[in-house]
């Protein structure tokens, strides 16, 4: 919001607004559906929501959701598919209040529950513990990656499969 009054202060000619989720008003010019995305491998079809009441039941289903995926990417891989290892991205909240669920409160909850650590990655804007590692690499052990804003601010993450959101709506 701040940005935009700020731009509009400037008086610009145009705006040029590029979103998935255009504002009511806006004069889109190009729509682009999913099954170009599809094709250009730029987004992973099905798209299937879950919507969880406990922070606990949004972890037991991210993680068993995983295990299974990465159960058939086995099967597929030994008949001749290619490789695939299934992340998990776990959106943590921006460190506003003590009661915020922050990227530290998301790692400590996955050990607990028998995470291994090297399979646990953080990736904020203070903390990047991808920066130089290959997640495409086979012996790549992350399976579970915690970021705030990453996918905001435009981040690709392969083999990204499962979005666990923790904000509290």
């Amino acid at each position: 919001m701040f940005f935009h009054t700020l731009v509009k202060n400037f008086n610009p000619c145009f705006i040029l607004d590029l979103t998935a989720t255009p504002k009511t008003g806006s004069n889109i010019i190009s729509i682009v559906d999913a099954i170009k995305l599809k094709k250009e491998e730029m987004v992973k079809l099905p798209v299937i929501v879950y919507n969880r009441k406990q922070q606990d039941e949004v972890f037991i289903s991210a993680i068993s959701l995983r295990q299974k995926l990465e159960l058939i990417a086995k099967k597929e891989q030994d008949n001749g598919g290619k490789y695939i290892r299934p992340i998990v991205l776990f959106q943590a909240q921006p460190r506003n209040s003590e009661d915020s669920t922050t990227y530290e409160k998301i790692k400590a909850q996955l050990v607990e529950m028998e995470i291994p650590e090297e399979q646990i990655a953080i990736k904020t804007g203070d903390k990047d513990e991808i920066k130089n590692v290959n997640l495409l690499c086979p012996d790549c052990p992350i399976r579970y990656i915690i970021t705030v804003n990453a996918l905001k601010e435009g981040w690709d993450c392969p083999f990204a499969y499962i979005l666990a959101t923790i904000a509290n709506i």
